[in-house]
Order: structure tokens, then sequence, then C-alpha cells
């Protein structure tokens, strides 16, 4: 707001400034017959990613340069040092958003410069957010991809962190409960291990399903464990980094040329890191739900004391063969109707234009959550 530069309703600070961030194509001969070439004469993008310095449309002016230094917008990696392989790649804006009035400058300038071009192929306007009352940060992102035909499609992404993993001291506790019965079930497999003498290492170790269920379980248990302390050692870190950068504020035009690229560096660094811990948090979490699922499992091997619930056990072991011949045939006519839809209705609608969004509205149909009227609009006869 114009009352609060920085912040966004009030306690969502923003950390440092709006990043924009572009992926670029080279341009080249449009793979069209010869014919069409003649009448089509401007460039078609290839699938290589350009490197090569932008040329401003205009003589604008640049943005913190001094001894001849081009406008580091125009050039790959922004000529920001310590980036990583991928963002040498790419083109990097920067608006300040402390300095309303700048910013919007800013912005102008590099639309009339033509930093955005034919050439570009990914737009990503990115925020790092952080919110001290409830103690957590937000990958904000916001991007514009530019396909082939001249589509342009725009994708809003808002991936929150907690700062603070432990909410309250019961949490902790619940934790290191865990941890004690993790270690406990690792002894207890080793030591039916140990109890099977005389037999071949191999047999010995993971001859038996369920034993081979345990060690899964137990190594899985300390996979998730490590995740998790990695996860904690590159938080902290995470968070000293904001917090020394968010100390020193956005530099001013004034500031050096090299200690504006290296403040920019260090934020580039800092939304990379965040979204390492978003997609760690979400990796720690599928494994989580892979250990539960591995301990559901193994409380079938207590059932298998109980008569009437190894009878059913029994019974669904037995049918088994027949589940498996209709869950092919339920396959395959499942697959002639997608096949089927993406066929009829691929070219006209959104909905079914690819095989994975013919999938999800075949699902969507079968629930009743489809849209039967377009598909009636495009073929009655055969939607209905």
């Amino acid at each position: 707001t114009s009352a609060q530069p920085g912040f966004i309703r009030t306690f969502n600070m923003v950390v440092g400034g709006v990043q924009l961030r572009q992926e670029l194509q080279t341009l080249g001969r449009c793979d069209v017959e010869p014919v069409l070439e003649t009448y089509f004469a401007a460039p078609c993008r290839e699938l290589q990613p350009s490197t090569m310095p932008i040329q401003p449309i205009t003589a604008a002016e640049t943005n913190n340069t001094s001894g001849g230094n081009s406008d580091p917008a125009f050039v790959a990696g922004g000529l920001m040092p310590d980036l990583s392989v991928a963002d040498q790649k790419r083109f990097f804006g920067w608006l300040d958003i402390r300095r309303p009035a700048e910013a919007q400058r800013r912005a102008r300038q590099l639309a009339e410069a033509g930093w955005c071009n034919v050439a570009t192929a990914v737009l990503d306007v990115r925020i790092l957010v952080f919110n001290p009352e409830v103690r957590a940060f937000a990958h904000t992102s916001v991007s514009f991809a530019f396909d082939a035909g001249g589509l342009v499609t725009h994708t809003i992404s808002i991936q929150p962190l907690a700062a603070s993993i432990y909410v309250a001291p019961w949490q902790v506790v619940v934790d290191v409960f865990w941890l004690v019965l993790l270690f406990v079930g690792f002894f207890v497999t080793l030591q039916e291990v140990v109890d099977r003498k005389g037999q071949r290492c191999c047999h010995r170790c993971c001859g038996d399903p369920w034993l081979v269920l345990d060690w899964l379980i137990a190594l899985s248990g300390v996979i998730l464990v490590v995740l998790f302390a990695v996860f904690l050692v590159l938080l902290g870190r995470f968070e000293t980094e904001v917090g020394e950068m968010g100390a020193e504020m956005p530099p001013s035009n004034n500031t050096s040329f090299a200690t504006v690229r290296k403040y920019e560096s260090r934020l580039t660094a800092s939304l990379e890191g965040l979204q390492v811990l978003v997609d760690l948090r979400a990796y720690h979490r599928l494994g989580m739900f892979g250990y539960q699922t591995l301990l559901l499992l193994r409380f079938f091997r207590g059932f298998v004391g109980q008569p009437r619930v190894a009878l059913a056990g029994r019974a669904l072991a037995s049918a088994a063969a027949d589940l498996l011949h209709f869950a092919v045939i339920f396959a395959v006519l499942l697959e002639s109707c997608i096949l089927g839809g993406f066929a009829l209705f691929g070219a006209e609608l959104e909905h079914w234009s690819t095989l994975e969004q013919a999938h999800m509205s075949t699902l969507a149909m079968a629930f009743g959550r489809g849209d039967l009227a377009e598909m009636l609009e495009v073929a009655p006869f055969q939607a209905a």
C-alpha cells in the first residue's frame, strides 16, 4: 500500500523486491513449406534457450550502471555473482516495492525497451513474503508461459512455509516418542535376525516377507529422520540469510554497481532456497504417507493370529486372480472411453485437449463433476 510501502495487507512484508525472471528461446527458420515461408517471413522460436544479450528497442536509461556496464536486465544472469547454472541462462529485472515511483519508472523502462519480446518463452514474477504475525514465509509467483501458436497461459502459485516447526511443546514430545519407538522397532528387527541362527545370510535377513517389511519400516523411518534434520538445518540457514538481508534494505541507485548486483544475487539465492525448502517439505510429507502405509501393512501380521480375520484374508487371496482379471477389463474399458473422448472433443474443448486432461475429465464425468453442456454443444448425439 502507499501508506506502508513494502507491505501487502498490513502484515505481509516483501523481502527485498519484486523479481522479474524470463527465459528466452532462439529465433530461427519456421518449419513450413517453402511457398509459405516466403509469405510468412517472421522468425519462429526454437527449443534451445537463448543467452545472447537483448538489444533494447529504445535507448532507455541504464539501471544502476557505472563504468561502462550495460543494463544488467538485458544480459543473461543479470551480471550477478554466484548464480546457478540454470539462472545464468535467464534474464532478471527488479522492481523496488519500497519505492513505488521508482518501481513504476523501471517497469515502463523495461516495457519501452522491449525487454519482454517475441523470443520470451516464460516470464515469472516472484516475491518472497514474510508474515511475522503467523511466523510464516511465502514463495509467491505469477508465471506467464508463452506457448507455441501465441497461446499465453498464466499460473499463480503461493507456497507457504512455517518459520516455526513446533507451535506447542507437546509436539516436540510426540516427535521424541516416535523417535524412541523407531529405534525400538529397529533393534527388535535386528534381534529377530540374530535369533535366526543356522540359516544362510540372505534367508536370515530377508527370508520372511514380514521381516522384509520390518526392514523397510525401519529404513524408511531413518530416512525420514535424516530428511527432517536436513530440513531444520536449511531452514535455520534460510532464516539467518533473510534476517541479514532484510536489515540491509534494498540499495538505491546511488549504491555502487557491485553492491547492487551482490544484493540481487543474495535475494535470488533466498528465493531459490525457499523453493528448495518447500519441495523438501513436500517430499517429507510424501515419505510420511508411504511410511504410515507400511505401518498399516504391518498390522496384517497380527491379523494372522485371529481366525476370523485370517479366514477373510485367505478368501481375498483366493479371489485375487478374478479381481485381477476384472481390473484388466475395467482398465481397457476406461481407456477406451478416454481415447474416444479425446478424439471426439479434443479439438474443440480445452478440458479434453490433452490425454492428461482427458483422463481427468473422464473421472470427473464418472463422479458427476464434468461439464456435460459444453460436450453436448460439440457432439449432442455422441455425448448423450
